[in-house]
């Protein structure tokens, strides 16, 4: 048997989130690359999935979750977001 998984030529991918894959090998030390496809004139792509966040008709906690919801899209949350998540 041969030695690699790659040696057949083959590349191995999978899909992922950016910052924790990038936090993964920065902080453990993960070896794997990340990529972005190219499309046929050259240009870059990737698909953006939003995040969503809400508070439940009848919530236990309505007036900390409207403080937690209010603070995490703060001009101050939204600004330390690059920095934290390596984005």
């Amino acid at each position: 048997m041969g030695g690699g998984a790659f040696e057949n030529g083959g590349l191995l991918i999978a899909n992922g989130d950016v910052q924790m894959n990038l936090s993964a090998i920065n902080n453990d030390k993960s070896r794997f690359s990340i990529f972005f496809p190219a499309m046929p004139d050259g240009t870059r792509t990737t698909v953006s999935l939003p995040y969503v966040a809400g508070m439940t008709a009848g919530s236990r906690y309505p007036d900390e979750t409207q403080a937690l919801l209010t603070f995490l899209l703060s001009e101050t949350a939204q600004k330390s977001l690059p920095a934290e998540a390596f984005g």
